[in-house]
Parts: C-alpha cells; sequence; structure tokens
C-alpha cells in the first residue's frame, strides 16, 4: 500500500541520515549507491535494498570492526526486514518502478469520493 511504501521510504532516508551523521562520506557514497540503483532499475526499493548491504562494508572501510560497524549491520539488516514485501514482489515481478502509473486497487477505489450527483 501507499502508506506502507512511505514507511519505508523513510527508513531509507532516516538510515541515509544517521550514516551522514557518522561520518560525511560513509552517508554520501550510501546515498550515491541508492541513487546510482534507483536511476538504473527506477526501483526505489533495490536501491535501499543494495544500499543496505553496502553500508557495513563501507562502514568497515572506514571504521574497521567495532561497535559502529556492528550497529550499521543492525540498521541495515532492519531495513531489509522492513522491505520484506518489497523482496517479494521484486522476485515476482509486482513491483512498482518510479514514475510507472500503477493499476488502481481495490482500497483505492473504496475510499475514492462518490460520483453520484446530489
Amino acid at each position: 500500500s501507499q502508506r506502507t511504501r512511505h514507511r519505508e521510504d523513510d527508513c531509507t532516508a532516516i538510515a541515509i541520515g544517521v550514516l551522514l551523521g557518522l561520518h560525511l562520506w560513509l552517508g554520501l557514497s550510501s546515498a550515491a549507491v541508492w541513487l546510482s540503483v534507483v536511476m538504473l532499475s527506477r526501483y526505489s526499493s533495490l536501491g535501499a535494498l543494495v544500499a543496505a548491504a553496502f553500508a557495513p562494508l563501507a562502514t568497515y572501510y572506514w571504521f574497521s570492526w567495532g561497535a559502529v560497524t556492528w550497529a550499521v549491520t543492525l540498521m541495515s539488516l532492519i531495513l531489509m526486514w522492513r522491505h520484506h514485501a518489497n523482496i517479494q514482489k521484486l522476485l515476482r515481478g509486482e513491483e512498482s518502478r518510479i514514475g510507472e502509473k500503477r493499476a488502481p486497487q481495490a482500497a483505492d477505489i473504496d475510499a475514492a469520493p462518490s460520483a453520484r450527483k446530489t
């Protein structure tokens, strides 16, 4: 649903914000990975998943093993877990792309105002 998509996008934005707070280049490189994947695939969720996989590796590069690397790894795993529905949609080929018009869902039709004249 649209509400779920916003929560997942919020998780990704918060994660990149945390990475920027930890180390400027860590945050910028993770954001660049996300943006590159999104531009190539037009899948925001795929960009988030690839950036989440990249972040612990980049953290290790700048911080070596330690509390920060473990924290970023945990954050990345949580972000991946939050995207589990998107992973299933990607595997089934049902995930919508950025800029793609989606077909109306039954919930959208039910929530639409009535077109009857009074």
